[in-house]
């Protein structure tokens, strides 16, 4: 699977050869680089991968052209997702009614219970620690029991 910028940089080169009508090798000569160098990266097609930026610098300089355009960013994944959610219609127009948003009615709903699971699931697995812990308090005492004056 070819990246957007490997594929900006393949689609440059092809534009190279067509508008000046040479191949990949008299480019390289050109540019002062191994013919190799371009033809490999055009026929291997080796994911990620992507000519290095003193190869774009000597073949920018040989041929007078603009370097490769860089592809545009990929849209950051949105912070919310969309789900179905199904409600009784009476508590959808009871809702309506009281002027909830059923949007942060649900997202306070569920970061309420996440916190309770986490909760719940801390203690769990920490369970054997907080009754070892009780049971020294139990048997040596606090550090502090004799500057208590209360």
């Amino acid at each position: 699977m070819q990246t957007t910028l490997q594929n900006s940089h393949l689609e440059w080169l092809q534009g190279l050869t067509a508008h000046f009508k040479i191949s990949l090798s008299e480019i390289a000569r050109l540019a002062g680089v191994s013919p190799s160098t371009l033809t490999r990266f055009v026929k291997a097609g080796v994911p990620e991968s992507h000519l290095r930026a003193d190869t774009i610098g000597k073949i920018v300089s040989a041929l007078g052209v603009d370097p490769p355009a860089l592809p545009e960013p990929k849209a950051l994944p949105a912070s919310m997702a969309t789900i179905p959610v199904s409600l009784s219609a009476e508590h959808l127009l009871e809702a309506k009614q009281l002027g909830l948003n059923l949007k942060d009615v649900l997202r306070v709903a569920a970061e309420k219970e996440i916190r309770a699971e986490r909760l719940r699931q801390w203690s769990q697995r920490n369970q054997k620690a907080a009754r070892d812990w009780d049971k020294l308090i139990e048997d040596e005492g606090l550090w502090s029991d004799g500057l208590r004056q209360f």
